[in-house]
């Protein structure tokens, strides 16, 4: 019956009309190409259909991973009526988020405004023909039911409105607007921001966190990987221990997938038990360096398998064939959500005997009820199981560690014969940066050189399909590009390039981060007063907003101070020196004040405030020489600025005595350096 209705439903979809996304790149626009409304992709010809016309426009933003997008898309955009309704009276915009951020961002900050704060996607906002909004929400049922009014409803009432009261909502999204273009990001004047505030923000994210499940929030719960690593840099045992826990509980939680590595999006509750199943790049590059850190301070082996095993799990899961990494796996398989990760106990009952389930049962927690639940699926799977650890492989005698590593492989080929969440295919430019940079680093923490090779042919890769005259493209899949000049494509491209500095000594990437740094200086900074807008100056969006506040990825502007602290720390760059403590002074209040808003800027200043550089003279020798010295320095937490001897780096380290052979190492603070060496154990004695 099953596969009859399949069938049905692709032969329905066959000889459906195409609407005008059909010849759309991103998958998550395809996914509504073939639906009753007649859906348009962001563009001029839109624009010009809702002027002509006097029409209301709906943008509908949401992105391939997105759950409610994918119940509203079902109930309601593939909804006959409600499709010819909006067809009649509307012209209908949809965007992949993940595509256009910006754009998301502009309309998502004014729901926000309109809407108290609140938040989420799918985003349904309302737009006059100039692309002004005036009214938004977020998931709607067909019909009213919770307490949430019916989306056929408010279609109607927004028509009525805009052929009513029109004069209304024309006025308010000119205030709107207006609103929303004046708000500043918080400014002050210009004071301490080194240990003293460092440690006494360190102690307010402490004092915030939950004690009895680790993280912060009581759920949905998400990683806070900035707030993580900058505890993991205190000076107080207790806040250091705080971050470890937290790490070890996530680690293992429902939120890691520990057959396939890996993190998922988020967990629900606030014991990190059941997760949104989806896996998004950027976190990946994120929690790899954070369990580099923890691994680092405490050189125990469950961090250090944590962040191999994602490495591994990007490489081989999210790598496509030119180097480059996909965007996003789904939650959901054949709709459910679970379907692919989840097993009932009676199911391994039936692959294991009882001596192996007993030992699975040691490793996993595992019940005839189940942990899994899905409030949003009337039909949801029942007695799932989410594989929670409740005893680490670490710690099993050896012989049982290997007896449940061949019964994790024996679940992980079983699992992999269901069938796979969809792949989000997109490359995006900043999520790769972010990659890019956690697996260089990890090449060397982890002492793994092909993580390294990976890094530098994603970011050549990059150069090649993402760069257009010096331009940057956010998206670029099926030679179709998207997002022209983004703030958070040129700070995280810096940070790429600057760790593949950092890791080879190769000049290129230091020169090209330098290049990516002025030009984003001229496009994003704002020299009256301060800060980063996330557009360029030349954008043609409704607005052009500044950069506020961390998200599930760093700022435009964290990631900015953190990359102009670290290139005027070690080349000569006065207008970067200049942006940095004109920006820092701008947002001098919303430190203070909201620290949990700029994370990534707060782990910035505290890295830098305890920064020392390594400069490594290196004459004639081959990588294999150099390799060794980049490991010693790039397993040091925090880690120096590594750095070579010759330009563009500032005239200090080009004067320090060359060496006549192999690797002379100078670890230095400022102008001032240790002695010279070019012995391995001495260098890791002036580093601790």
């Amino acid at each position: 019956m099953r596969l009859l209705l399949t069938i049905f439903i692709l032969t329905l979809m066959a000889f459906a009309k195409p609407n005008h996304l059909v010849n759309e790149s991103s998958p998550y626009l395809k996914l509504h190409a073939n639906q009753p409304v007649d859906w348009y992709p962001w563009g001029e010809e839109a624009f010009a259909k809702a002027v002509k016309e006097d029409k209301p426009i709906l943008l509908s933003v949401g992105y391939s991973t997105c759950h409610w997008c994918h119940v509203m898309a079902r109930e309601s955009f593939e909804n006959e009526e409600i499709a010819a309704y909006l067809n009649e009276h509307f012209v209908a915009i949809k965007l992949d988020r993940e595509e256009r951020p910006d754009i998301d961002h502009i309309y998502m900050t004014a729901h926000q405004a309109m809407n108290e704060g609140s938040g989420g996607w799918p985003l349904n906002v309302f737009l006059t023909p100039e692309k002004k909004p005036f009214f938004g929400g977020t998931y709607y049922p067909p019909k009213a039911k919770a307490n949430r009014p019916g989306f056929d409803e408010l279609l109607k009432g927004v028509q009525e409105a805009w052929t009513e009261k029109r004069e209304q909502i024309t006025n308010f999204s000119e205030n709107i607007t207006k609103h929303l273009q004046a708000a500043p990001a918080g400014e002050g004047a210009s004071s301490d921001l080194g240990k003293n505030f460092i440690a006494h923000t360190m102690g307010v994210i402490r004092e915030r966190g939950d004690n009895e499940f680790y993280g912060w929030g009581r759920g949905p719960k998400f990683p806070q990987t900035s707030f993580l690593r900058l505890l993991l840099l205190s000076s107080e045992a207790e806040e250091r221990k705080f971050a470890l826990d937290s790490l070890n509980f996530m680690g293992r939680s429902g939120l890691y997938d520990h057959l396939n590595g890996g993190f998922h999006r988020y967990c629900v509750d606030q014991e990190w038990v059941v997760p949104h199943f989806e896996k998004m790049l950027y976190d990946q590059a994120q929690l790899i360096e954070t369990y580099l850190d923890a691994y680092l301070l405490t050189k125990d082996p469950f961090y250090q398998r944590i962040a191999t095993e994602t490495c591994e799990y990007l490489l081989r899961e999210m790598r496509a064939e030119n180097g480059v990494f996909y965007a996003a796996q789904d939650a959901q398989s054949e709709n459910k959500e679970g379907k692919f990760s989840c097993w009932t106990l009676a199911e391994l009952k039936e692959i294991f005997d009882s001596e192996e389930l007993a030992l699975l049962q040691q490793h996993f927690t595992l019940t005839e009820e189940g942990n899994f639940y899905d409030f949003s699926d009337p039909e949801a799977l029942k007695n799932q199981n989410v594989l929670v650890v409740q005893k680490t492989l670490e710690d099993f005698n050896p012989s049982e560690r290997k007896q449940l590593l061949e019964l994790r492989k024996t679940l992980f080929e079983i699992r992999a014969k269901r069938v796979l969440p969809a792949t989000d295919s997109k490359i995006l430019l900043n999520w790769n940066a972010l990659a890019i940079s956690a697996l260089a680093r990890a090449s060397f923490v982890l002492e793994t050189p092909k993580y390294l090779e990976a890094a530098r042919e994603a970011y050549a890769q990059l150069l090649d399909s993402h760069v257009n005259d010096g331009d940057l493209y956010h998206s670029a899949k099926d030679e179709q590009r998207h997002g022209e000049n983004l703030g958070a494509d040129y700070a995280s491209m810096i940070y790429a390039a600057r760790t593949l500095y950092h890791c080879t000594l190769d000049s290129k990437y230091l020169t090209q981060a330098l290049d990516y740094s002025r030009r984003s200086l001229n496009l994003f900074f704002d020299k009256e007063e301060g800060g980063f807008y996330e557009v360029g100056s030349d954008s043609d969006l409704v607005m052009r907003l500044k950069s506020e506040f961390d998200n599930a990825l760093p700022s435009v502007v964290s990631q900015m101070v953190r990359e102009l602290s670290a290139l005027t720390s070690i080349t000569d760059f006065p207008e970067g020196e200049q942006a940095l403590e004109k920006t820092l002074t701008y947002y001098q209040a919303t430190l203070q004040t909201a620290p949990f808003n700029l994370g990534e800027m707060i782990l910035s200043i505290a890295q830098l405030e305890t920064q020392k550089t390594l400069a490594l003279s290196v004459q004639s020798a081959d990588q294999d020489t150099l390799t060794p010295y980049l490991t010693v320095g790039n397993q040091s937490l925090p880690a120096p600025m590594i750095l070579g001897v010759s330009e563009p780096v500032k005239e200090f380290y080009q004067t320090l005595p060359k060496s006549e052979k192999g690797v002379t190492a100078y670890l230095c603070e400022g102008n001032t350096c240790k002695a010279p060496t070019s012995d391995l154990e001495i260098l890791k004695k002036q580093l601790k």
